[in-house]
């Protein structure tokens, strides 16, 4: 077993071409990657997007060495960021100019990411001005970034949920960094529970690994679940025992004065219902799909008139198309008696929201999930 085998840093993906996942994304952002490198400027501003343990900071810190050998970076945190100590930090001798990568960036206070777009723009920060430099940023909530700072961003890719396969192959790729053999049925097994989210993944290597040194026998995947509390569909144990929600805090009352606050309330209670790696798409023109998971499509409509048949049949067919088991829809003034009867009957999960952001259920599939949760 390797030295460095005892920390999370070494299950990490050492090199871009080691990541697993996101081959859209990565592709992309390669050809930018590429055409810096030719032209011996510096890559444009990337700001990554997506849910929680994503891999958004993993692979942040693999663009540096993509862009070439020993490209000098700097890594800062946005919870507690400000001015004061962005000069402190990206200054010399820490930091010459680079890449300079800011974790949750959307923590950063609005008056300290006002500070950022100088630098930016014309590399400014302060009365520093560095000649060369990237700054990616990587964030849970773009609708917490400033509009202007979201701008100086050229570079904005969003994370897709990823495929039980590709979760799959995680496991393994991690077991492998620390010299662990492991069969590609218990990786596949354990990558179908990491819930959509490869940061899970660490857990079950770490658990696969105190099993067999304490047993001296490789574990199935089944001991690895059990010891980590989590059943095969990636859910804790201990909420699949409840026989229902009513054990879990429910979400607080938001005032819907926008169709962005109806659908941030939709996320929300998505992610309560147990779609965990539920995310708001972009805004832009209306795609039909407002927030998506791996395991569900959402619609939401903040009108304060009836749904009509055609956009419930929308959403469903998008869910079907894309093969994910559930096809949700929010609705702020209702629905039409034909889009109930249409939705009730092809398993839609139709629910009503009202002025606090309250779902109420207007179909068997919409109670099961405020009942019972994703099962």
């Amino acid at each position: 077993m390797t030295e460095s085998s005892s920390n999370d840093e070494s299950v990490k993906p050492p090199t871009w071409f080691e990541f697993v996942g996101q081959e859209l994304l990565k592709e992309r952002l390669m050809v930018h990657i590429k055409a810096a490198v030719i032209g011996k400027r510096p890559l444009e501003h990337v700001l990554l997007s997506g849910p929680p343990g994503s891999g958004k900071t993993t692979l942040a810190n693999l663009i540096p060495p993509a862009l070439y050998f020993d490209c000098p970076r700097l890594t800062l945190n946005g919870v507690g960021l400000d001015r004061k100590q962005l000069i402190d930090r990206v200054c010399p001798p820490d930091f010459r100019g680079g890449v300079l990568i800011i974790d949750e960036i959307h923590a950063m206070a609005k008056k300290d990411q006002e500070f950022l777009l100088d630098l930016l723009g014309r590399g400014y920060l302060g009365n520093m001005h560095f000649g060369w430099i990237t700054v990616i940023g990587a964030t849970t909530e773009r609708d917490a970034i400033i509009t202007p700072l979201v701008d100086r961003f050229p570079l904005k890719p969003e994370f897709e949920p990823y495929t039980d396969e590709e979760l799959g192959l995680i496991v393994q790729g991690m077991a492998e960094r620390i010299d662990l053999d492991m069969t590609t049925e218990t990786a596949q097994d354990l990558g179908r529970a990491c819930g959509g989210i490869p940061s899970n993944a660490k857990q079950f290597v770490f658990a696969y690994r105190a099993l067999l040194s304490t047993s001296g026998k490789i574990p199935e995947a089944s001991q690895v679940l059990d010891l980590c509390q989590v059943d095969p569909d990636g859910l804790p144990q201990l909420h699949r025992r409840d026989d229902n929600r009513s054990s879990r805090p429910r979400p607080a009352g938001v005032l819907i004065k926008s169709p962005r606050d109806a659908e941030r309330c939709a996320e929300v209670w998505m992610r309560w219902m147990g779609f965990e790696d539920a995310r708001l798409t972009p805004e832009g023109p209306d795609s039909g799909i407002d927030v998506i998971s791996r395991r569900a499509v959402a619609q939401v409509k903040a009108q304060t008139v009836p749904a009509p048949l055609e956009q419930i049949q929308r959403t469903y067919g998008i869910a079907t198309a894309e093969q994910r088991e559930h096809a949700l829809f929010f609705s702020l003034g209702g629905y039409t008696p034909q889009a109930l009867a249409w939705g009730r009957q092809h398993g839609v999960a139709l629910f009503e929201f009202d002025l606090q952001g309250e779902p109420e259920a207007k179909s068997e599939a919409a109670r099961r999930l405020l009942r019972d949760g994703l099962t």
